[in-house]
């Protein structure tokens, strides 16, 4: 758990750089969707798919050369870097096959298509759920790979997923059509104008996937036990995160959408609707991760020191979850404005103040790795008050792209 952990960070931080094209696709298209314009979206999501698969493979394999150095970085042990490296490695190599499938996600977003998205990724979870045991645990005539295996199943499983939702927009799913012949070139104009809207939102991941990795180190003086309730703490917590992130591509879409109709008033209650369904499902997590936070964490792991650790986390955390997810649905409104700057500030402002106070209150005062924790818990809090309020500001609806 410990090893595939930090390489997920790791691998996080190399993909949140698909931000930078992506989130900018989803305002483009979503903007001129909404303006009628079909012709200019189209160039817009062929140029910008060319693009991030021509990043993705020079991040790869640049991420394929550096893959036990980063590990080193992140200060896990020996053991963790050898059998954490050959999963990087893997997972790595399929950098392309993830970042398509998200510009694949992001484009058809924009299109105001949300279910093909969904699909597309359940289709991934559930084919990466029966790789998983057979992979792993070498089931039948599929060959013990172990913690290898999770990474590979991970990456056919988005492979089949991205080759049908690359087959649906050649052949024009949702309106939205992508095309290539040899005439076809990169246009600088036109990639600096998706770019410029996604940069900040990839600096606010990239800046927080670095942050991120230094807790990891904080959380490492405690042992190999606190880095693995940290994972499973991480990954529960992902319930409600990826809940919100997707109701968050919603948001972004309607706002973009709307503001292309020059319907600024209904892109904003469209916002506080699509917050008011992530409040409640948030407030509802927040009570389970309360009352039964050993039972879910038990699920991901036996081991009883992990357990009371990976509790307290959940405990910690569960409250503030719930403006934590109803500040990703503001930042998805910003993102379908072309507003990104921002997010970007509160979010990196959050990001780096958690590394002081992480130190400070596990280490200077003592607190332990429960000191990290509330350093999570309150930075989660502070960023989604920042951006609840500057949304209800209303600048974002006058903002061109």
């Amino acid at each position: 758990m410990a090893a595939v952990f930090a390489s997920g960070f790791i691998i996080w931080l190399i993909f949140s750089l698909s931000d930078m094209i992506s989130v900018g696709l989803t305002a483009l298209v979503a903007r001129f969707f909404g303006a009628g314009n079909r012709s200019e979206a189209n160039e817009i999501a062929r140029q910008g798919m060319a693009f991030g698969l021509l990043t993705a493979c020079v991040l790869g394999g640049g991420g394929l050369i550096a893959a036990q150095p980063l590990l080193r970085l992140v200060g896990v042990e020996l053991d963790v870097q050898t059998i954490g490296a050959g999963y990087m490695r893997i997972a790595l190599a399929g950098i392309p096959i993830f970042f398509g499938l998200f510009l694949i996600n992001s484009i058809l977003s924009g299109a105001g298509d949300t279910q093909t998205p969904m699909r597309l990724t359940l289709t991934s979870i559930v084919l990466n759920m029966i790789l998983d045991p057979l992979l792993i645990l070498g089931i039948g005539p599929f060959p013990r790979l172990e913690v290898n295996g999770a990474a590979l199943a991970t990456v056919i499983a988005e492979a089949v997923a991205f080759a049908i939702g690359l087959a649906l927009v050649i052949r024009g799913r949702s309106g939205i059509r992508l095309t290539y012949d040899s005439r076809f070139r990169l246009s600088p104009t036109t990639i600096w104008r998706v770019l410029r809207i996604g940069i900040p939102s990839s600096i606010s991941w990239v800046t927080f996937s670095l942050v991120y990795v230094v807790i990891t180190r904080i959380a490492a003086i405690f042992g190999t036990p606190a880095i693995a309730a940290l994972g499973v703490g991480t990954r529960l917590e992902s319930f409600s995160y990826m809940t919100a992130g997707g109701f968050s591509v919603a948001a972004a879409t309607l706002v973009g959408q709307n503001l292309g109709a020059s319907q600024p008033g209904r892109a904003e209650r469209a916002t506080w609707t699509t917050a008011s369904i992530i409040f409640g499902f948030t407030g509802v997590l927040a009570l389970v991760f309360l009352l039964i936070p050993h039972r879910l964490v038990a699920v991901f792991n036996s081991d009883p020191t992990v357990i009371q650790i990976g509790a307290s986390y959940l405990r910690i955390i569960a409250i503030a979850q719930i403006l934590q997810g109803t500040g990703q649905i503001m930042s998805g409104a910003f993102r379908g404005a072309g507003d990104t700057v921002p997010p970007m500030v509160f979010t990196t402002i959050t990001a780096v103040l958690r590394i002081p106070t992480a130190y400070l209150l596990a280490v200077v005062l003592g607190l332990g790795v429960q000191g990290v924790w509330l350093t999570i818990s309150f930075a989660m809090t502070a960023l989604g008050l920042l951006l609840i309020i500057w949304f209800k500001r209303g600048k974002w609806k006058e903002h061109k792209v």
